[in-house]
């Protein structure tokens, strides 16, 4: 201790300074060094947890992207697939309506064709009609001079004959 004073270093000072250092230690540890050391901890787990959130945002981006781009596609090829139904049932319906028209314009050519023949078979009949009429009349002017109604009534039927045929 002697050495210490020949320093001019007074060993009650040296004590009270090192037991007043030992206090300001031990309120600085307990009051502000730990609250800090905590503050730093909670500061450092949070980013660490903003880098994970971080990290799993990312990932559910990066899936989520995923299945935008899967419904993407599977939207376009559902509505590829419903452009080529809508297409195949238009030609289809096409076809049908085409065959309609077809079968329309068959049956009105039959039914005009059927028509046009019976109006030539009342044509002719008439015609006929009017011809045996003529022929008649005819025969009974040529046949007046004839007084054999035998004869007459013959060559009628004859002429009636051939004009039918």
């Amino acid at each position: 201790m002697e050495a210490l004073t020949k320093l001019g270093i007074d060993w009650r000072l040296l004590v009270a300074q090192l037991i007043n250092f030992a206090i300001l230690f031990w309120i600085l540890r307990k009051f502000l060094y730990k609250p800090i050391l905590d503050v730093l901890e909670k500061r450092k787990t949070t980013i660490e947890k903003g880098f994970e959130d971080a990290k799993s945002a990312e990932q559910k981006l990066s899936r989520a992207e995923k299945d935008a781009s899967a419904l993407v596609q599977k939207a376009k090829q559902e509505a590829a697939h419903i452009v080529q139904q809508a297409q195949k049932d238009a030609q289809q319906e096409k076809q049908e309506t085409l065959q309609k028209a077809k079968d329309e314009v068959h049956r009105i050519i039959y039914e005009a064709r059927e028509k046009i023949l019976a109006e030539r078979q009342d044509m002719l009949e008439g015609v006929q009609k009017e011809l045996v009429s003529v022929v008649v009349e005819a025969a009974s002017a040529v046949l007046k001079g004839v007084s054999d109604k035998k004869i007459s009534t013959e060559l009628a039927k004859k002429a009636i004959e051939e004009a039918g045929n």
